[in-house]
């Protein structure tokens, strides 16, 4: 029962009597929800403060609860009160202290219902009510969790509304809490500026010290709110990074954005692009945004530089592949009880997202192919236990900095939030000795650190898990305060949290929060001591490790920690696809330089290099400091050289991690003299014999019947024996012919 509401008025037979059958609502932007029963005085209401309560419940169930009309056996209301709104919180909320709404169609955060006119007055208050305006807020006390972001907003603009149509002060002695009779401040006030109100006669305690008056105070009067806060990015050096804030409509707002808490010059509007990250960028990014009310600061968001990366391993999955990983697997009852179908066309796999029948397309890295790697747990019999698969790639050692990348599907049965028995989780790990079967506590031994999803967030709790090997034991789940899903500003691991919820929105995820039933890129990385999960590029957990496992193999995994088969249990299934290993990239070493060489002119120079480093190599060749346009492989070969050719030549070999410059070849081009015709007979055929000497190189003979006019007959070459003999059978037509010889072009 809502903490705040439990208040002993007047019977029914006391009260006005309006109808409650009214269409529309006061505020524009409620809806219009009241008891079928009056609730209300219809007259006395001097509407002179706005009174902030938190429900001590849920937002569904706080309206249905007001709107009871049942009464006792003396015609009292058996809960006789009321409110004039009341705001939700979070969709479908979980909290850490155990409370759990359990409603997957739960309405928006920040959605607004008006249960009592403003023209009466409610019931909320006890002494006050004829004087104060009342709204409750989805939540509790104990937890700030929900009071989000949107409910301070949208509470702040209705409060705005209220005050402005009212004319009631926009002040911390007007707008006020349930508690403020704990305020000695405020009951000296009260007294001395409304003596008619007695400021002790309530006892409530909402909405308590997690409400944050000053920001909530700053929205009413029209200071600028977040909406999307900036978020922390790992990305590999000479990339791009982004950061974005998203504020609400206060116009005009003014952005500036800092780096470590600096201003930085001309970055004023909403995103801020930094091109070719290298060390120095790596710092903490926030934005002040501000208009003539107020200013609000944004969380920081932490950019984080990894190396930039090598493929160690890859698997696309389009053959079968299994001879490539190992693969362990667990059960509650200790009975197998999985699949895993390689190279699976899931192209040919339909599922239902928001009631439309698809095909699953392919998956962002796969170029358009749609085979990938099928996992399914707990649905080859009717037994109903949990299970799980753990896959390690064989071979592979990896310690210090090092990166898993993967394409995942989750599937589930079912629409928003899944249906029976729908809940399962893909995994990803590393550190691991992949020799384990790492899961849930259901393990018997475990190691490693690894994340785990839900696709549908049925969990009831933690739909984002974090877990550590603990040896010859279970596992160990992290607490949300050591998990580092905080990263980004998630405030739980369940998805209601808002962060999530924007992270993955409805519609385009089923089941807002979720990755279910969609294709994201993940990204799970150790630089150094730092532990990160990327989910589309968004970092949704970061912590320092402290374990001893910093060393091993990565993981990929899927297990259901229920023991419930899920109905259809066709539809729950996880796909893995374009899985690569990365580790830091060695930059290219020139092991052999290019050689400088003398040619003759017309003959060929060849530059060759030879460089070590990670593949691919790409190679850029330049005459002097100028590149040559499409001269990009490890030779470069010169056809014809001309003494326009002669000078240095030079060759960058670059890959992902760094670049090369190979030293300077000279190429000496010697000019050619012009040849001599040692020798001009006419044989008995009437040919004309020529033979010409000269120095080796490509020649070009040319003839003329007039010495004026002269056209190129043939080409020729002298090879180091310096002499050539050619025929010439097309004199007849010429009553004479003249020949000369000169260096090719």
């Amino acid at each position: 029962m809502p903490r705040c509401v439990q208040l002993l008025l007047p019977p029914v037979a006391a009260m006005g009597g309006m109808s409650a059958a009214m269409a529309q609502p006061d505020y524009p932007s409620a809806h219009w929800v009241p008891p079928a029963c009056t609730k209300w005085y219809t007259s006395g209401n001097t509407r002179q403060f706005c009174v902030i309560h938190d429900m001590e419940g849920y937002y569904l169930d706080s309206i249905s609860y007001l709107n009871r009309c049942d009464t006792d056996t003396n015609g009292n209301f058996n809960v006789s009160a009321s409110v004039y709104y009341l705001v939700n919180g979070l969709k479908n909320g979980v909290d850490e202290d155990g409370h759990v709404e359990g409603r997957p169609t739960d309405v928006a955060m920040g959605d607004i219902t008006q249960s009592v006119r403003e023209s009466n007055y409610a019931w909320h208050v006890r002494c006050w009510n004829k004087w104060m305006f009342g709204t409750e807020h989805e939540g509790f006390v104990s937890s700030p969790i929900w009071y989000t972001e949107k409910m301070y907003e949208t509470s702040a603009t209705l409060q705005r509304y209220l005050c402005n149509k009212y004319s009631i002060p926009k002040d911390r002695n007007h707008i006020i809490g349930h508690n403020e009779w704990q305020n000695a401040a405020w009951r000296t006030w009260m007294t001395n500026n409304y003596p008619a109100i007695d400021p002790t006669c309530n006892t409530h305690t909402d909405p308590g010290q997690y409400w944050d008056w000053n920001h909530f105070m700053a929205l009413l009067n029209g200071a600028p709110g977040i909406i999307r806060q900036p978020w922390s990015q790992v990305v590999e050096r000479g990339l791009s990074a982004t950061f974005t804030v998203l504020c609400t409509n206060q116009s005009p707002v003014y952005y500036q954005w800092r780096k470590n808490g600096a201003t930085i010059a001309g970055a004023t509007t909403s995103a801020y692009t930094l091109t070719n990250v290298q060390a120095a960028d790596g710092a903490g990014y926030s934005a002040v945004i501000s208009n003539a009310s107020g200013a609000i600061t944004s969380q920081v968001a932490t950019l984080t530089l990894s190396p930039a990366w090598a493929v160690a391993f890859s698997d696309d999955f389009e053959t079968n592949s299994a001879s490539r990983w190992n693969l362990f697997w667990g059960a509650g009852n200790g009975v197998s009880d999985f699949t895993t179908n390689w190279a699976f066309n899931y192209g040919t796999n339909t599922y239902v997202a928001n009631g439309v029948t698809n095909f699953i397309p392919p998956a962002p890295n796969s170029g358009g192919t749609t085979h990938g790697l099928k996992i399914t747990v707990n649905k080859n019999d009717a037994t109903a236990a949990t299970a799980g698969v753990s896959l390690y790639p064989k071979n592979l050692g990896l310690s210090n900095s090092y990166a898993l990348r993967f394409d995942m599907w989750i599937n589930y049965n079912g629409g928003a939030y899944g249906g029976t028995g729908s809940t399962e989780y893909a995994s990803c790990g590393l550190n691991h000795s992949g020799t384990e079967v790492n899961w849930t506590t259901s393990a018997t031994a475990s190691d490693g650190l690894w994340f785990a999803v839900d696709g549908e967030g049925g969990s009831g709790a933690s739909d984002y898990r974090a877990y550590k090997g603990n040896g010859a034991s279970a596992p160990t789940q992290l607490s949300f305060a050591n998990s580092g899903f905080g990263a980004n500003g998630a405030t739980w691991d369940n998805v209601s949290n808002p962060f999530w919820q924007d992270l993955f929105p409805s519609p385009t995820y089923e089941s807002q929060g979720v990755p279910g039933k969609h294709w994201v890129q993940c990204e799970l990385s150790q630089i150094g001591n730092l532990i990160t999960w990327q989910i589309n590029g968004v970092v949704v957990a970061q912590r320092t490790n402290a374990t001893t496992y910093t060393s091993g193999d990565v993981m990929v995994g899927y297990f259901d920690p229920y023991s419930s088969i899920a109905n259809p249990a066709a539809d729950n299934f996880g796909i893995f696809d374009n899985v690569s290993v990365l580790v830091p990239a060695v930059a290219p070493a020139i092991t052999t330089q290019p050689v400088s060489q003398t040619v003759t002119q017309g003959m060929i120079a060849t530059f060759s290099v030879t460089a070590t480093g990670s593949a691919p190599l790409s190679y850029q060749w330049r005459f002097g400091q100028t590149n040559l346009t499409g001269r990009t492989s490890q030779t470069l070969t010169i056809s014809n050289a001309q003494p326009t050719a002669a000078g240095t030549y030079s060759v960058v070999v670059s890959n992902v991690g760094g670049l090369a410059t190979s030293s300077n070849a000279l190429l000496t081009v010697v000019a050619l003299q012009p040849p001599d015709f040692d020798q001009i007979t006419v044989t008995p055929g009437n040919q004309v014999r020529l033979v010409l000497s000269g120095q080796p190189g490509n020649y070009v003979v040319q003839i003329s019947s007039n010495l004026v006019n002269w056209v190129a007959w043939t080409n020729v070459v002298i090879e180091t024996n310096g002499q050539v003999e050619l025929l010439d059978s097309s004199t007849a037509s010429d009553p004479q012919r003249f020949y000369r010889a000169a260096p090719a072009p």
